[in-house]
């Protein structure tokens, strides 16, 4: 992934319509308990344990933060999607993005539906920028999917999504300047995480695999959600929103250590 074509991402996200207005106010989080989470091959271990030649890498704490505050809306606590129990067919699981939405829209539905926009849009960037190689989303979307590189090439798509990664959210922090119930919502989270940041570890096994164990708290927080299931989108909007949701793969703190190093 070369510098240029990360510029050229970061065109293409931030002149993608009009931002959203703020509509709203966040109530104060109730924080009940702590939970122990141990991830047995985080995504791309393989990667990270090849590229850091098999030393666990340390990592900066606001890694760390924003890592565990995105955990905390994929598993604990989501302003606008009821967290499902399951991962049965046609459940929708969050992507841990609606946070950045919270608060800019009239409803829920809206503003998951603008969630899954931008993954849209995402796909199409990449149509655009690789309009002469067939397939190329579809690859993207296969690596994500595996969580690890299995095939020539991969690595150059590693590379690309963690530039598309790091547009998604420079675009949804632009907008989420627009909603001061959408900053009240992530300063909270963060807040809430900064007491088990230290908690935060990964270590190697005699086989050489990793896996990280990290605690999250668990907030319990009043706000509109919505149960979504596939039957909730088109098929053009349920693709954009999966895509966004593996695209979180990209904010493993070992695998953006991993990438940094490079």
């Amino acid at each position: 992934m070369h510098h240029g074509d990360a510029l050229q991402y970061g065109a293409l996200y931030f002149n993608m319509g009009a931002l959203p207005v703020l509509i709203s106010s966040m109530p104060s989080p109730e924080v009940l308990r702590t939970q122990v989470e141990r991830v047995k091959r985080p995504p791309f271990w393989g990667f990270v344990t090849y590229t850091t030649e098999g030393v666990v890498p340390a990592v900066p704490e606001p890694m760390v933060r924003g890592y565990l505050a995105f955990q905390v809306l994929r598993k604990q606590d989501n302003p606008l999607i009821v967290i499902p129990a399951s991962d049965a067919p046609g459940v929708v699981q969050p992507t841990a993005l609606e946070g950045y939405a919270y608060g800019s829209f009239p409803s829920a539905e809206e503003a998951i539906r603008h969630i899954a926009d931008v993954g849209v849009n995402s796909l199409e960037s990449v149509a655009r920028l690789h309009k002469y190689s067939y397939g190329r989303t579809a690859q993207m979307e296969r690596i994500l999917r595996e969580g690890r590189l299995s095939r020539e090439g991969d690595v150059e798509l590693l590379e690309e999504l963690y530039a598309m990664f790091g547009a998604v959210l420079g675009r949804l922090r632009a907008e989420l300047l627009y909603s001061h119930a959408g900053q009240e919502y992530q300063a909270q989270t963060h807040q809430a995480v900064s007491g088990v940041v230290a908690n935060f570890r990964g270590e190697l096994d005699r086989e050489g695999v990793l896996t990280e164990r990290y605690v999250l708290p668990s907030i319990r927080r009043s706000t509109q959600q919505v149960s979504v299931t596939a039957g909730s989108f088109s098929q053009r909007e349920l693709r954009g929103f999966d895509f966004l949701g593996q695209l979180g793969k990209m904010g493993n703190p070992f695998l953006r250590q991993a990438m940094r190093s490079q």
